[in-house]
């Protein structure tokens, strides 16, 4: 059964269709929209936006030389609405209506001296304004887009407070950028409500986002450090393909640290599935070429040849192949080769790359390729621990411990290497505990610490379980 139309619609149709040119601009105005991505909603009248039926009522008017119907044509001619553009078509038509249209067209908001595209902003800007959710979704990706974040962040917000999960998405994008911007912006949102809205769009989410969003565990940005977490986005990343993935997981199952146990078979694995398409000259697939031959993952072990592939990398500018072509010629031995290491890690180091940082300080402190020199090796070692190299932090906090140094810094030190995963830092920050160095004594504190250290397999931290209840903890 039709819905009966409305009787005001009826009234403007009959005079629309005798020709009263008024009443022919208002019926066009009842069919008006400037949206062409969309049907409009049923407006009050029961009549949906329909540009064609618009354009046909307006010339009705605009005929009949009424000025409204003029401007109003115009504007279709001008944006294409139920026409063809037609620019020179819309000049002559704002000509004939210009100065004697009445406060009816004040509904159009329009100003012919405005282009198309300043128009389509100002629309968007008011509607987003009034609350509609698409507008303001709309509106923030064109500030995204002029890298404007504060604006877009403001407009993203706004959708996603109202349910928008796209809005929500990019929201969410933004965050793993600037993590702790973001929620001093106005914008109520954490880690747990981002990492939210990624994975209920988790077809969207591509390796480097999943590898973005374990970058925030690792670092603890947003919120606390939590590698097992990290290591589980990583790893998804990996698993899709993503190098930079496959070396940092592969590097964290070689060493036994940043969550991951040590495990040479399945950190060689990953350096191989990284190094894949080292013949396409992808850098890193040429840095993880080199340390599978390096290792005899996948091959048999050829040294000389991994010093190549490591080169081609150095070469390149890259830190970690200044590095890794550094420690080869360090094991190389000789004057020569040591100088050339010491300038290479020197170089990776000044690129602020923790693992050359701590080397240099072996190097200053072994006299390899320098000169022995205590002051610079304690300052590359602190430099190291600063960007949060666990062996740095363990070697200085050993340095506090044995030499009746600063206990409570000799703590903090094992803490920080130990929860990386580093074993020994572990093991002596169970005995910091045990022992009341630099903390409180804290016995089941201590089993805790010696438990991490035995689940990676050190021997003393399994022989010390079983020993601690006999040890006498005095208050």
């Amino acid at each position: 059964m039709e819905t009966a139309e409305d009787p005001m619609v009826t009234r403007m149709r009959k005079e629309a269709e005798k020709g009263d040119a008024a009443a022919a601009f208002r019926f066009g105005l009842a069919y008006f929209s400037f949206s062409t991505e969309k049907e409009a909603e049923v407006n009050h009248l029961g009549i949906k936006a329909d540009p064609k039926e618009a354009f046909k009522w307006f010339k009705v008017s605009a005929d009949k030389g009424n000025a409204n119907g003029q401007f109003a044509l115009a504007i279709c001619y001008g944006e294409g609405l139920g026409v063809a553009k037609d620019a020179n078509k819309a000049k002559e038509l704002f000509a004939l209506s210009d100065g004697k249209t009445n406060f009816e067209i004040d509904v159009f908001d329009y100003n012919p001296k405005e282009t198309p595209e300043q128009r389509r902003k100002k629309r968007l800007a008011n509607a987003a304004a009034a609350g509609d959710m698409e507008s303001q979704r709309k509106y923030a990706l064109d500030f995204l887009e002029q890298k404007n974040k504060y604006k877009a962040a403001f407009w993203f917000d706004l959708a996603a407070k109202a349910g928008d999960k796209e809005s929500q998405y990019q929201l969410a994008l933004m965050f793993l950028d600037s993590p702790n911007w973001s929620s001093s912006n106005g914008c109520e949102l954490n880690r747990s409500t981002a990492v939210k809205w990624l994975s209920e769009s988790s077809e969207k989410i591509d390796a480097k986002t999943l590898y973005r969003i374990g970058e925030l565990f690792d670092t603890g940005k947003g919120g606390t450090k939590d590698n097992a977490e990290a290591v589980k986005w990583f790893q998804q990343a990996a698993d899709k393909g993503l190098p930079d993935a496959q070396y940092e997981l592969a590097n964290r199952y070689r060493s036994g640290s940043g969550g991951c146990p040590k495990d040479e078979k399945k950190s060689g694995e990953l350096y191989q599935k990284c190094a894949a398409d080292a013949d396409k000259d992808v850098l890193l697939a040429q840095l993880c070429k080199g340390l599978c031959l390096q290792n005899g993952y996948g091959s048999e072990k050829n040294p000389e040849e991994a010093a190549v592939w490591f080169r081609k990398v150095a070469e390149q500018g890259d830190a970690r192949g200044r590095y890794e072509l550094g420690a080869y010629l360090e094991q190389a031995g000789g004057m020569k080769n040591h100088q050339e290491a010491f300038a290479l890690y020197q170089k990776a180091a000044e690129q602020k790359y923790a693992p050359a940082m701590l080397n240099l300080g072996n190097c200053y402190q072994r006299g390899i390729g320098v000169a022995p020199d205590n002051n610079e090796r304690h300052k590359w070692y602190a430099k190291a621990a600063e960007q949060g190299d666990a062996e740095a932090q363990y070697r200085i906090a050993v340095n506090h411990y044995d030499n009746k140094g600063n206990l409570g810094e000799a703590f903090k030190l094992f803490a920080k290497a130990a929860e990386q995963g580093h074993v020994q830092a572990q093991v002596n920050l169970g005995f910091c505990y045990l022992l009341a160095k630099g903390t409180k004594q804290d016995k089941a504190a201590a089993a805790k610490c010696f438990q991490k250290a035995a689940e990676q397999g050190d021997e003393s931290a399994k022989e010390l379980l079983k020993e601690i209840d006999n040890f006498n903890i005095t208050p």
